[in-house]
């Protein structure tokens, strides 16, 4: 039986052969095309931009202020009151500022400043940074000190500096200077004695007044004092 059906299939496949031969324009029946299951993952990955995560950003810190010799304090006005030791400074400051008068007078003591003030402010010549080296000649009260950082007033910067001066008041005098000056967030205090400790090169034979080695580093102590006090108003 499966002889016979395998012979009929042969012929009707030879009949089929000559037919095409004989009617070229004959097409045969073709299979339909077989359709493709669609798949279960996807065929691209989706356009999806990356989104790198939040990272917390913090500020950057303000850079330190380097002030360089004296620059900042070249437009402003400074007013420093003096006794001899500051006449023997006097030189070295000025080569440094352009704008700096000097009321500087031998004997002067710190309670004399106060007459200063008022008429030099009413007249505009009081300065933007006003320097205080008094206190060899005698001490004073602290409600003096209080009244002059007052009278200069707030808008100004003051300096104080110590003393050094071998004489009974100078421990008085140095002691109130560095009490009652920070009170003053405008006023700070540049510290003559405590640079000057040791230093028997800085002074005259009579052991205060400065020595031209002293006096240059008394005008870099002042100049220091200045640069620091303008870096803290920026």
């Amino acid at each position: 039986m499966r002889k016979i059906l395998l012979l009929s299939i042969v012929m009707v496949f030879v009949l089929l052969l000559a037919a095409c031969q004989l009617f070229p324009d004959l097409k045969l029946p073709s299979l339909p095309p077989i359709k493709s299951q669609p798949s279960s993952a996807p065929s691209s990955i989706p356009n999806t931009p990356i989104v790198s995560p939040e990272v917390e950003t913090q500020e950057t810190p303000k850079p330190n202020i380097e002030i360089k010799s004296g620059n900042l304090a070249q437009d402003l006005k400074i007013s420093v009151f003096g006794d001899s030791i500051m006449i023997n400074v006097e030189p070295f400051l000025k080569q440094k500022y352009k704008n700096i008068e000097f009321y500087s007078k031998v004997g002067d003591q710190i309670s004399e400043v106060q007459d200063l003030i008022h008429p030099l402010d009413q007249a505009g010549k009081l300065g933007d940074i006003v320097v205080i080296e008094l206190g060899t000649n005698g001490p004073c009260p602290e409600s003096t000190i209080h009244d002059i950082i007052k009278d200069i007033g707030s808008e100004r910067i003051i300096i104080f500096c110590t003393t050094h001066v071998p004489r009974r008041w100078e421990a008085e005098i140095n002691q109130k200077i560095e009490e009652v000056v920070p009170q003053y967030p405008n006023a700070s205090v540049a510290d003559w004695h405590e640079i000057s400790a040791n230093h028997a090169e800085y002074f005259a034979r009579d052991g205060y007044h400065p020595t031209i080695t002293g006096s240059k580093v008394y005008a870099a102590l002042i100049q220091k004092e200045i640069e620091v006090a303008l870096a803290k108003q920026l």
